[in-house]
């Protein structure tokens, strides 16, 4: 009895060696063989490895497969918690990484994406230290966070990618790259479903504290809109918020800011009445309480509530699609419309609601004048401090002349999308004889107010169209 045992053990111990022998020598069949003969899929070595991650580290293909359909755990951690995954990244094995990435979300498990070492390092930081911009791609891909730091120096993946000096800093081009990411939209049998707000256009949309906040705008089916929707950016979640006091009219074309926890809102067009409103009203966001402001209203995006602020000097005329920004605690008004009147405006107004502090200029790009049927394509920067507008000579290609596009602004960049103009958007002077004649652009741009060398060096070289094949091919 004890020497069978003896011999069931050295069986078990042959059979655990061996399958690390047939997959280190790459013989899938001896794999087959062994997995059919009850070898233990997971079995360990004295380092924690599987054959799963030996066969990742190693980039066999065919045996990854064969044991991942078979059975094999792809979440197994081996010694300082490395997984299959994270050897694939480090080695540089993209067809493997692209079948565990495939395994992982057929299992629900996207979120092991970044599942991390024992130091902190995830794969899209070890894939960025060893250059493998491949793989870096199709880990972001798949909602890789290249913002996780390790643990010891808190660098991130973009660190890496450039302390390894790669070749052109291989990979930190990918890890730094714009990319859009559509967001899940819940099914019509979800509770959230009903929370959305249906599609429109003309409304503003303000960002305060972990939230977004769409207020007004409208479609040509359902008319305008005065209901507030929030998204919530870290729950991915739509809500309605429940608001006192008098909310303002339905309308699209206003101007949404927001200074001390509330949020102003001026102009737009109310269709209900025919309208141009040369209101404020105000949501306090502390107490979620609408005020109106005569004639301006303002919105306190802590309280949720409109108020109604006393307001001296000059008002400005009613209007819809004019620009509006904050600068040292004052509300400027810039442009816009008046329908009724066939008014196309260039005048300048400040609205005071309390001081806080702020530092910048106003850029105004593009636009449309009626009058002229003229599109523009131009930058101009206003200076609230001296009062003085000023033409911006723009390096690069740029955006076609347009209007309705939408702008923000992060670190030293602005980033311009969208927007509408003449078929041919070289050609501003396009005569249209409804709005239906107009081309909706889905495109990005970006205005970066400190370009680095790199970046100025790559448009002297389109500028003058040298040759790129030289390049590394992370430039061309």
């Amino acid at each position: 009895m004890f020497l069978s045992k003896i011999l069931k053990i050295c069986e078990m111990n042959y059979k655990r060696v061996i399958i690390f022998s047939a997959v280190q020598s790459e013989s899938q069949e001896c794999v087959r063989l062994l997995i059919r003969k009850d070898a233990n899929i997971n079995a360990r070595v004295y380092t924690g490895y599987t054959p799963l991650h030996l066969a990742a580290e190693k980039g066999h293909f065919g045996i990854l497969q064969y044991l991942i359909n078979h059975g094999a755990n792809i979440t197994a951690c081996a010694d300082d918690d490395l997984t299959p995954l994270f050897l694939t990244a480090q080695f540089g094995r993209t067809d493997c990484l692209k079948l565990l990435l495939k395994t992982l979300e057929q299992k629900g498990l996207r979120g092991f994406v970044n599942k991390t070492a024992l130091d902190g390092a995830t794969p899209v930081l070890i894939a960025a230290q060893e250059g493998h911009e491949e793989c870096i791609s199709l880990l972001l891909d798949c909602g890789a966070d290249v913002n996780i730091p390790v643990k010891d120096f808190k660098a991130v993946a973009a660190h890496y990618a450039i302390f390894k000096n790669r070749p052109s800093n291989s990979g930190f081009n990918i890890l730094v790259s714009l990319r859009w990411k559509l967001l899940p939209t819940p099914s019509e049998t979800n509770p959230q479903f009903r929370y959305i707000p249906y599609q429109r256009y003309g409304h503003t949309a303000v960002a305060h504290e972990d939230c977004a906040y769409i207020w007004g705008g409208r479609n040509d089916k359902d008319g305008a809109c005065n209901v507030l929707h929030c998204f919530d950016c870290v729950k991915l979640a739509w809500c309605y918020v429940k608001v006192e006091g008098p909310v303002p009219n339905a309308r699209d074309g206003h101007s949404a800011c927001v200074i001390h926890d509330k949020m102003y809102i001026f102009g737009g067009y109310e269709e209900e009445v025919d309208r141009f409103s040369n209101e404020i009203h105000t949501l306090d966001f502390k107490t979620l309480t609408w005020s109106p402001l005569k004639p301006v209203v303002l919105f306190d995006t802590l309280s949720h509530a409109w108020q109604e602020p006393v307001t001296q000097g000059i008002q400005p005329i009613g209007r819809r699609s004019h620009s509006a920004f904050i600068y040292d605690g004052y509300l400027y008004i810039f442009g816009g419309y008046n329908g009724l009147h066939d008014i196309h405006f260039r005048d300048v107004f400040r609205f005071d609601p309390g001081k806080f502090l702020c530092h910048g200029y106003l850029y105004i790009f593009g636009g449309y004048n009626g009058l002229h049927d003229i599109h523009f394509r131009d930058v101009f920067r206003f200076d609230p401090v001296n009062m003085r507008w000023s033409i911006v000579k723009v390096k690069g290609q740029g955006p076609c002349a347009r209007r309705r596009q939408c702008c923000c602004v992060i670190g030293s960049r602005v980033y311009l999308f969208g927007g509408t103009s003449p078929p041919d958007g070289s050609h501003p002077h396009f005569s249209h004889t409804s709005e239906f004649d107009l081309i909706d652009h889905s495109d990005l741009h970006i205005l970066d107010f400190a370009p680095s060398l790199k970046t100025l060096c790559k448009l002297s070289v389109l500028d003058h169209k040298l040759d790129k094949s030289c390049l590394p091919k992370s430039l061309r």
